[in-house]
Parts: structure tokens; sequence; C-alpha cells
């Protein structure tokens, strides 16, 4: 019996982790390295925060890692509202998700949970800061090492991608907490509130270590009026600001955040980045080669929620192309091969992404239209589990109103 290749994967996040299990499901003798412990994460401040689409949830069921299917609390709609330029609400649609809810796990449930089960199952794991001596020695004893994290001096091996990228700067300044005590609609919707030229609001149910809640979560344009979250460092100052912002920016939902509470003294985050694409193979001091994978290669602004979507996606390319390698040696060739075939996917999601920052006018007719049509409204809300879908009519303005006029009057294109 043939032995399989020997794989390393340093940073236990979401797709390093899924690659890591989906090969250990498959036989593969796998090394997974974590700069932090599964107790130092599920009892650390939130980092991240993800929402799955219909489709990676999915992904994640057929590899058997979905152990909160019924205990997350589902987002059966997509709910989307515009403000007037009179600070009232202009419009508001909802549609929903398809063929199932979106939901959102915590990476302090998610995380510390899967690093066990790699590790009940056999594997691998190594807590340590990885630094370049630590993975020349991992990608001297491994025959393909694979980097998911862009932590430290490592992150720096691998070139941004110029041609690939948009920007140079942070986009929006992002901040969160996760809160007990919102109130809800009937049928819980994940739902985004778009403030024309300062930011946009997310209210998200989640499952978080305290069990189920909602997150709050803001995107403020750099240097607008939601960039205000400096010097707003403990649990209180994060709750008093959200509830600020609400009460100023959306008005119509301040009763809803009146009496909520934080769920525990570390579910807040914020901070900014600039969204960047990278080359995907890194070349250590001694020649030897390394792919990078999720964000480290291709790194989005979560205004569209695609980053925890990408991160399922490229782990299944990943996992699909190590299996068809076979034994056959895992040289740069093949690692580009690998990366390619997950841009084709992630192309898409980072240029909707892209022109969603912007937001020119034929997408906001777009997002308008969905107030008419109802076969809009399940076009925006199924492509975010699809994003080439939403192309060609997200990047071009002739596509984007003949879409419009094919499905709503006339009047709503260029209102």
């Amino acid at each position: 019996m043939t032995t399989k290749p020997s794989i390393a994967i340093i940073g236990a996040g979401h797709a390093g982790l899924i690659l890591a299990l989906g090969l250990q499901d498959k036989g593969y003798q796998v090394t997974l390295v974590s700069d932090r412990t599964p107790e130092q994460i599920a009892t650390g401040r939130v980092t991240s925060t993800q929402l799955l689409y219909p489709a990676a949830r999915g992904i994640e069921r057929e590899m058997g890692l979905d152990f909160w299917q019924e205990s997350a609390p589902a987002g059966e709609d997509l709910t989307v509202t515009v403000a007037g330029p009179d600070g009232g609400l202009d419009f508001t649609w909802t549609a929903p998700y398809r063929p199932g809810p979106a939901a959102s796990v915590d990476y302090r449930v998610r995380i510390p949970f899967w690093m066990n089960t790699f590790r009940r199952r056999g594997g691998r794991l190594l807590i340590a800061s990885a630094g370049v001596a630590e993975l020349e020695s991992l990608a001297a004893s491994h025959d393909l090492t694979i980097m998911s994290t862009g932590k430290g001096e490592i992150g720096k091996l691998f070139e941004k991608d110029k041609a690939r990228c948009t920007y140079d700067t942070p986009q929006r300044y992002i901040a969160a907490v996760y809160v007990d005590g919102l109130q809800t609609p009937q049928r819980i919707a994940t739902e985004i509130t778009v403030i024309p030229g300062i930011g946009e609001f997310f209210f998200l149910p989640v499952l978080t270590i305290t069990g189920p809640a909602n997150l709050l979560m803001f995107e403020g344009r750099m240097g607008g009026p939601m960039d205000c979250w400096d010097g707003i460092d403990t649990p209180a100052d994060y709750l008093r600001q959200a509830k600020t912002l609400v009460s100023k920016f959306m008005p119509w939902n301040a009763d809803r955040v009146a009496d909520v509470t934080v769920t525990d003294d570390n579910a807040v985050l914020r901070g900014c980045y600039p969204p960047t694409v990278r080359k995907p193979v890194a070349t250590l001091p001694s020649g030897r080669k390394v792919l990078g994978m999720a964000d480290l290669v291709v790194l989005n602004d979560p205004i569209t929620g695609e980053g925890a979507n990408n991160a399922v996606k490229c782990a299944k390319t990943y996992l699909e192309a190590i299996v068809e390698q076979g034994g056959d040696p895992f040289d740069e060739a093949w690692m580009n091969r690998t990366f390619d075939a997950y841009w084709e996917y992630a192309q898409w999601a980072t240029a909707y992404t892209n022109i969603q920052l912007e937001g020119p006018q034929h997408v906001r007719d777009l997002v308008r239209a969905g107030t008419q049509s109802q076969t809009i409204r399940q076009w925006h809300t199924d492509s975010r589990s699809y994003p080439e879908d939403f192309f060609p009519a997200w990047a071009d303005v002739d596509e984007a109103h003949a879409l419009i006029a094919k499905h709503t009057a006339p009047a709503v294109a260029g209102s």
C-alpha cells in the first residue's frame, strides 16, 4: 500500500481546519500549526466575524463538519435597507436564502471544536508561533506545506499581486459586538442597512460561546462619521457607541437595540485592513516552495460577507487538487494551477466586494429594483452563494439597466 503524502498546514483558521480535517478523513498525514491552543481561542477576544451562505454551509455539511446545523440560529432571509438623505428610511426589501438559511458561528466556538476534533482523530497539532526557521523545518519534513495565516514575518514572504489589487489602503473601519436582547422579527434575517456615503450596518443572528445571540457590525467609510472607534476599548464603551450610531443613522431601529447587553467581555473587535490579493507561492531562503491559501492570498473587505465563504471554497478546491495529484510532486507549477482553480471562483467574490465598496449608481439602481421585483430580490440573495452570478450586471451599467428593465417598471432605472 502506497503511503500518502504528508501535509503541513500553518494556521488553524476556517480554511486551514477544513483542509486539515478533509485530508485527515482521506487518510493523509497532516500536521496543523496554531499559535494558540483551543482553550486560548475559546476564552480570548473575538478576532473575526463570519457568515456562511447556503452553498458554503452545504460544503461543510457534505464533509461532515457542520456540527452546528441544529444549534446555530438560522438566518432564513436577507433583508436589505437603504437610508434616505433626510436620515429616514428610504426603502427596504426581504428575500429568503435558498436552498436553506445562512448561519454564523463565532470562531471562538467553531475553531476550538474543530481543533479538538482534528486532535481526537489522531492529527498532529503543534502550538507554536511559526517563523521562517520553523517553516523551513516543516517544508523539509513534509511533501507539501500550506500557509493559511499571514501573521508575523512569514506572511511577508507572499508578494502582493499588484495587477489584481484595487486598493492600497483600508476602505472601511470595522467594529463589532455580540449582544443579547436584540428585538428580532419572527422570521430571523441577516440584515444589511446602507447609509449612502457613510457606511453600512449589519445585524446577524449568531451562535457564540454563551449561546444564540446577535452580532452588531459597523463598517464606516474611512474619515467619515462612522469612523469613530478610536479610544473605544471596554465592552461598555462598545455598547454605548453601537447604540449611539444606530440611533443617529437608523433611528427606526433604535428601540430594537435599547435593551441589548454584551454577551461577554471578549465579544468585541475593531480595526481595518486593505483588501489585498497576493501571489500564491512563496520561496523560502532554502529555495523550498510554500503555497498560500484563503485570506492570506485573497483578502476581501467584509462588506459582502464573502470571507468565510471564500475560506470554505478555497479549502474544498485545495483538497480536491491534493487528492487528484496522488503521489506526484507538489511543485511550483502544481501550486500555481491549484490557486488558479480557486481564483476562478475568488475573482468574482473579489470583484463583487470591491464594486460594492464603491457603490456606483448602477449598483444602487440594482438594489433599489429589489423593491419592485421579487426576481431581482432573489437574484441578490442567491448570488451571495455564487458571486459570479452577479455579473455582468454588477460591473456594467448597460447590463444592469437591461436587467432592471426586464423585471421592473422602467422608472426604477436611474432613480
